[in-house]
């Protein structure tokens, strides 16, 4: 058999993509459709050969997930909870301070003198609220709870914190927040010390990672 050199520089140069490029990248393969199907991109354990078409080939680079703005927790003074590189523990209380040093990563100070490497909302617990500016940052998906409304779920800043006052009584809103739950992360997004990566939907992307930004 004749070699294809120029199919094996092609065949190469897409295992060195793979290789050198961003971790979590997923090797997919085309699968085309028959009759009214339609063709569409699947996960694959194995590569492409001398013999396939390596247009039905790509690598799905990694997204790179947007670390959440935990100094928003400082302002708001919610309970937080704390916890090591290893172990969540039981420390509880709002977030003091955010530490980054020139050689340590970024650290979370409940008091004083405490430090730990992970802090976030406290979850599994009713937030009470009194009005005000959205107490978390972009990135929460909360359970808001109004004085006659249902529950409502969904990110925390889509919803209006500020207590509606009457124009001639100091009387709160009947559709005013009055407490929250902590559900998770929104899609997209991750703690700070916590960068992980997704695989996109579709390919085509360049291989990039996020760092956690410098705190304040």
């Amino acid at each position: 058999m004749k070699l294809d050199k120029a199919k094996a520089r092609r065949l190469s140069e897409f295992y060195a993509s793979i290789a050198f490029g961003a971790p979590g990248a997923e090797l997919q393969v085309l699968c085309t459709g028959g009759g009214a199907l339609e063709s569409r991109w699947l996960a694959s354990v194995s590569g492409p050969t001398m013999a396939s078409i390596i247009e039905q080939w790509r690598v799905a680079m990694p997204l790179a997930l947007k670390p959440v703005d935990l100094s928003v927790l400082i302002k708001s003074k919610i309970d937080c909870t704390f916890g090591s590189s290893k172990y969540w523990t039981c420390v509880r209380g709002p977030l003091q301070k955010i530490v980054r040093g020139a050689i340590l990563h970024t650290r979370y100070r409940d008091t004083a003198t405490n430090l730990h490497d992970h802090c976030q909302p406290r979850m599994n617990y009713m937030h009470a609220w009194q009005g005000g500016r959205c107490p978390l940052p972009e990135g929460i998906m909360v359970k808001v709870h109004r004085r006659s409304d249902a529950p409502v779920e969904g990110p925390a800043t889509h919803f209006e914190w500020q207590w509606s006052i009457s124009d001639t009584f100091a009387v709160a809103g009947e559709g005013d927040i009055i407490a929250f739950e902590i559900l998770g992360l929104s899609e997209g997004f991750c703690w700070p010390w916590d960068v992980r990566q997704k695989s996109p939907s579709l390919g085509g992307a360049e291989a990039h990672t996020t760092q956690p930004r410098e705190w304040p």
